[in-house]
């Protein structure tokens, strides 16, 4: 009978070259991954400690006002938000229907607005006091105001005006 000799082992040149390729391309993904994730793990970190720094109330002084400061700031909010509400009433309309009752004889010398009472303080001088109380009528028929008053009216001589006299009506929004 003859021998049977068995090797176990694989023989070198059995092995293709492919096969070193494909352990070297897995190697260096596996070397990525584990990049890749210690650089998640290390923002995770950052934003963790950036999220406690931000719950945590600031320790500094220099961020608290005193109480001037505080008076002061209130102060400059409240002024901020009368101009805003100044700027936000429907100017257009007003200044239509005061231009379409401008005549020759009443001259315009202020429009004051009060947006908090939503009112509207007219000042004008006239010639005479029947073209005065005229304008005052036309402009309590006027949609965008109601509630319309003489409030004063002064009469000085030697003067193209002579009648100068303030209105007071309500802004119709």
């Amino acid at each position: 009978m003859q021998t049977l000799r068995l090797d176990h082992g694989q023989p070198i040149h059995d092995q293709a070259p492919i096969s070193r390729v494909l352990l070297s391309l897995g190697a260096t993904a596996a070397f990525v991954a584990v990049m890749a994730l210690q650089d998640i793990n290390d923002k995770s970190q950052k934003l963790d400690a950036d999220m406690q720094q931000l719950q945590q109330p600031p320790r500094s002084s220099s961020l608290r006002l005193d109480a001037k400061e505080n008076v002061g700031k209130r102060d400059e909010i409240l002024a901020v938000k009368g101009v805003m509400a100044e700027l936000a009433l429907p100017w257009q309309p007003l200044f239509k229907t005061l231009e379409s009752l401008s005549t020759p004889d009443i001259k315009l010398l202020a429009v004051e607005p009060n947006p908090k009472q939503h009112k509207v303080r007219i000042t004008a001088e006239s010639s005479d006091i029947g073209l005065m109380l005229e304008y005052v009528q036309k402009l309590a028929r006027q949609p965008v105001l109601k509630d319309v008053f003489l409030l004063t009216h002064e009469h000085s001589e030697g003067s193209a005006m002579p009648i100068r006299f303030v209105v007071e009506a309500a802004w119709v929004q």
